[in-house]
């Protein structure tokens, strides 16, 4: 019937577009990131690695008095936080968000090509400018560093 290949087709296409918005959601999350990792988090890199603030008040303190934010920054992290909301609200509402992995994992290809840039932007701290600090996982190398310093040093 063409009533039914059309309508069929339909849907497909339906859901081609919910895919492709959610491809330009994550694709946009993952550059802000990115953006976010070399402007704004980049200014952190004054805290050492181990720095502790006990309180989120007393962070907050900490970077207010030691760090100029930028309209720049308050913008990339505004439009994270856009970003993110506007993905948790289509996944609520429509699963879009589980019909794009459903889709995305369904092929080979596209499987690896997902895989490889999520690895990319959980692991961008490593591509930072600067020393590591705490915005990654410094203060775990630096005892798993020392650990194995005092265990060759004691046979």
């Amino acid at each position: 019937h063409p009533h039914t290949f059309q309508s069929a087709r339909n849907m497909f296409s339906k859901r081609l577009d919910a895919n492709n918005v959610m491809a330009g959601l994550l694709c946009g999350l993952a550059t802000l990131l990115f953006l976010f990792q070399f402007t704004t988090l980049s200014k952190l890199a004054l805290f050492a690695p181990a720095a502790s603030h006990v309180t989120p008040t007393r962070f907050y303190q900490a970077l207010s008095r030691q760090i100029d934010f930028t309209a720049i920054d308050a913008i990339v992290l505004t439009s994270i936080i856009f970003l993110v909301s506007t993905i948790i609200a289509l996944e609520i509402r429509q699963r879009s968000l589980g019909k794009f992995l459903q889709y995305t994992l369904g092929n080979h290809r596209s499987a690896l090509l997902l895989i490889a840039a999520t690895s990319l932007v959980c692991a961008r701290y490593y591509f930072g400018p600067g020393d590591p600090h705490w915005a990654g996982d410094a203060p775990q190398h630096i005892a798993y560093m020392h650990l194995v310093a005092q265990s060759l040093g004691h046979g």
